[in-house]
């Protein structure tokens, strides 16, 4: 009976691992560390993920890396702004660090270096300068 309820134990704490390991992969957006680029993430006060873009090359594109990308349910914001912006979906956006005064990308380049398939569950909004 005490190597039954042993095993019990292992199950149930395994199962409960994994509910909570997906729960936090469910939300992956991870920039790949090996990245030379500097993108950065950052949440919105009601709590929409933001993805600061990585400083765009002399021809105007960003080039950003991710070991996960997914879009949950809440959505996205892809910060393109070099001053504070609102958003429909996130509401107020500080400025992208990564970006000088006038130095909006033309081209998002975003690649995922990880092997699981990216999950997008809603849409990914961007935020950007009026010009």
């Amino acid at each position: 009976m005490r190597e039954r309820s042993k095993i019990l134990h292992k199950l149930t704490a395994a199962l409960l691992l994994n509910v909570f390991s997906f729960n936090i992969l469910a939300d992956g957006l991870q920039v790949d560390p090996n990245s030379r680029y500097n993108t950065s993430l950052d949440r919105s006060q009601n709590g929409v993920p933001v993805v600061n873009i990585s400083t765009p090359n002399g021809r105007g594109v960003s080039i950003n890396e991710f070991l996960e990308y997914n879009v949950g349910r809440e959505g996205q914001v892809l910060n393109n702004a070099d001053n504070i912006g609102r958003s429909h979906l996130a509401g107020i956006i500080n400025a992208n660090p990564n970006l000088g005064p006038n130095q909006a990308a033309n081209l998002i380049l975003l690649q995922v270096n990880g092997a699981n398939r990216s999950q997008i569950e809603d849409t990914s909004r961007l935020s950007a300068d009026k010009r």
